[in-house]
């Protein structure tokens, strides 16, 4: 950065060390700067959303994931942190079941059907929109694959989410940040 002060891509990768030390507000500042520098660096608005995320600031995630997608569409860990908020967060203002599904179906054709987390969070959208028996297919489509590619945490995890669209109820996040990914 010494060298050359305005390249996003050193900013934001220095934001992500910050992050990973948990100097959320340094990371938060270079993100910022890569996004200042670069605009549609798609990279740093996601980074700022799961910072936000993790910090309880819902609103701002919910804004930083929906302008990274707008630059990149098919960023498959926007639509899936997005599409989980969406559909399964504790509280009902960020909830948007139709919103959740169409991102959750995005990101299910574009991972080719073959990833447990991508199922995991279209079976949440279908439950939130009230289609249990398609959430309770698409719990067991996951639960499958997680079999197959674990880990163990989300195998135990997709199997209580399953039992719980089996009996029509919704899962809710218990904390600003949990998700799966």
């Amino acid at each position: 950065m010494r060298i050359n002060p305005n390249n996003a891509i050193a900013h934001n990768n220095l934001g992500v060390v910050f992050a990973r030390k948990g100097n959320a507000k340094e990371a938060v500042s270079q993100f910022s700067e890569a996004i200042r520098i670069d605009p549609d660096y798609a990279g740093a608005y996601y980074n700022l959303g799961k910072i936000f995320a993790n910090q309880g600031k819902i609103e701002d995630a919910i804004l930083y994931y929906r302008k990274t997608l707008h630059i990149d569409p098919n960023m498959t860990q926007a639509l899936y942190n997005l599409s989980w908020i969406l559909a399964t967060h504790r509280e009902a203002e960020y909830r948007n079941g139709e919103d959740a599904l169409k991102l959750a179906q995005r990101l299910c054709k574009i991972t080719q059907y073959k990833q447990p987390l991508a199922f995991d969070s279209l079976a949440a959208a279908y439950a939130e929109v009230g289609s249990f028996d398609s959430a309770v297919s698409t719990a067991k489509k996951a639960f499958k694959l997680a079999l197959d590619q674990g880990p163990e945490e989300l195998v135990q995890g997709l199997k209580k989410r399953l039992q719980l669209y089996e009996k029509r109820s919704l899962y809710r996040q218990t904390r600003p940040e949990e998700g799966n990914s």
